[in-house]
């Protein structure tokens, strides 16, 4: 599609305007450019440039709330709203949460609440002292040496129970720590697990009744002389509907005579992955590989993909320096039944996180934030776009034996959170369907009909020349519509709207939703 203009029209003048054979004598008016573009969602920022290219920022958590008529970006942070009771406050987005000075932690969700408070820990007197910093609210030492945690997170409240130091006259067999509960909105508490500080994790039990919540630890855990301090108890308060994807991993452990793969979900802080200690009794060795499963839903099915990048935080239990693949997937978190035999879904799961494509293959000196080149991800992403879900397998070696860590989506600092770069274009199929899909939108309704890569010729009373080939055009009565958006590295034809008689529209660095809603409200403005 050549979009080149021959002449600029100089003058006000009487001109002939040939379209498609039509002769029309009107009069020159007045042309406006396209404009540099940003869109935003839930989980996404859209930058185009006016050279056609897009720039796409999927982030892995829900960034931006919509509200008086604009995204802005959520404040996560717990601010101070102290009264007789209350201490901090969160804002109201997806849900909001207030603490209290004694103790009780609340979430509201569509004016319904759901409220917990820690009643039980190893039958000593509780503590409520608490503090805020950022999204996160403390309370320090509710019994000696243990801290009770909650981090405001866009889909969910997770709550922590961290044991700082190993706990003293430890009962024999596993013990139960109570929660009272108020109010019934509805949120859901996931799987609850109990975590070292190096990453092995176990899932206890948990039960939830219309008064309260009971977990109960296992002692063996705590007592197991490979644990490394502190240990972390979760029993995450979730929304449940999301639309942001999955971060975790799969652990391979390896006993003497068998083989078991077990899943850990959206982790706390980092996925953690590489080399894994051997803390179960008769695992010989343990090994993890992540997956970031990535909402690819704002990018336009037909769209034209140049690169891919990923934004990670990646450090280590020893710092130093750790090597990091990130590869190509089959499939993702929604692919693969849970179970954990060999070799069936988690086994499978693993499989596929380490045995695609690499992407890349680098170095990185440990506590940083990296950009990292996806090279040959282009084709993937874009054949994922139909199902909006775009995965990437990690894998991670550090040569002390120590544990490679990715920083999660749910890491208390959004810096840390990873997110995925695609630089794109609109190509023309896309654009072309853009159009007549603003054209159905418009006024003039999904029965008008629609001409395409017409050639449109303007000549002025001294002779000056415009010409141009248009995407689409469409007439009703004595007003034609002509339309067109330039690719990449096309020029505009720069061709001017005459009265509303001739209306012309071009673009460049649109979005297919923004190339939508302009031909709607361009045809809405000039119709009469």
């Amino acid at each position: 599609m050549n979009k080149s203009a021959k002449t600029m029209v100089k003058g006000i003048g009487i001109t002939a305007l040939l379209v498609i054979g039509l002769l029309f004598i009107v009069q020159i008016g007045i042309f406006a450019s396209a404009q540099e573009n940003v869109e935003r969602g839930p989980n996404y920022e859209i930058t185009c440039q006016n050279d056609g290219l897009c720039e796409a920022r999927i982030y892995s958590y829900e960034k931006y709330w919509y509200e008086n008529g604009e995204w802005g970006e959520m404040d996560e942070a717990f601010f101070d709203c102290s009264d007789t009771r209350t201490k901090y406050c969160t804002r109201s987005y997806n849900y909001n949460v207030i603490a209290d000075s004694d103790g009780f932690v609340s979430a509201f969700l569509d004016g319904q609440e759901f409220g917990v408070k820690l009643t039980g820990f190893l039958e000593q007197p509780l503590s409520y002292s608490v503090s805020a910093r950022g999204n996160i609210v403390t309370y320090s030492n509710i019994v000696p040496g243990v801290d009770l945690v909650y981090k405001y997170l866009p889909n969910e409240l997770k709550e922590e129970i961290v044991i700082n130091e190993p706990l003293r006259n430890l009962p024999r067999d596993n013990f139960e720590v109570t929660f009272s509960k108020r109010g019934n909105a509805n949120f859901m508490i996931r799987e609850s697990t109990i975590c070292d500080s190096r990453g092995y994790c176990e899932t206890i039990p948990a039960s939830i009744t219309e008064n309260g919540v009971t977990l109960e630890v296992p002692v063996s855990f705590l007592n197991n002389e490979r644990i490394v301090y502190p240990v972390y108890i979760d029993p995450t308060i979730q929304l449940t509907d999301s639309s942001i994807k999955w971060n975790g991993r799969v652990a391979k452990d390896t006993y003497a005579n068998q083989t078991l793969y077990k899943r850990t979900h959206n982790p706390s802080s980092d996925i953690i992955i590489g080399y894994l200690p051997a803390v179960a009794v008769n695992v010989t060795d343990s090994y993890g590989r992540g997956d970031i499963d990535w909402n690819i839903s704002a990018i336009s099915d037909s769209s034209s993909i140049s690169t891919v990048r990923l934004q990670a935080y990646i450090s280590s239990s020893l710092g130093g320096t750790v090597s990091l693949n990130v590869t190509h997937m089959d499939g993702n978190n929604a692919s693969y039944p849970e179970t954990t035999g060999e070799c069936e879904g988690n086994c499978d799961f693993y499989n596929d996180m380490g045995d695609g494509t690499v992407y890349n293959s680098s170095n990185y000196a440990t506590g940083g934030v990296y950009t990292i080149n996806l090279n040959g991800a282009e084709s993937d992403v874009l054949s994922h776009l139909s199902d909006n879900v775009f995965s990437t397998g990690l894998s991670g070696f550090f040569n002390g034996n120590a544990s490679v860590w990715i920083g999660s989506r749910d890491n208390s600092n959004s810096s840390r959170r990873p997110v995925l770069i695609i630089k794109y274009g609109a190509n023309q199929t896309d654009a072309n369907a853009a159009i007549e899909e603003g054209i159905d939108n418009s006024a003039l309704g999904v029965s008008q009909p629609v001409s395409s890569g017409k050639q449109v010729y303007l000549v002025n009373q001294s002779g000056d020349q415009t010409f141009g080939r248009f995407d689409k055009l469409t007439v009703l009565g004595n007003q034609t519509w002509a339309l067109t958006y330039a690719d990449t590295g096309e020029s505009l034809i720069n061709m001017p709207s005459l009265f509303q008689v001739l209306n012309v529209l071009e673009g460049q660095g649109l979005t297919y939703n923004q190339i939508r809603d302009q031909v709607a409200l361009f045809i809405n403005n000039t119709i009469y």
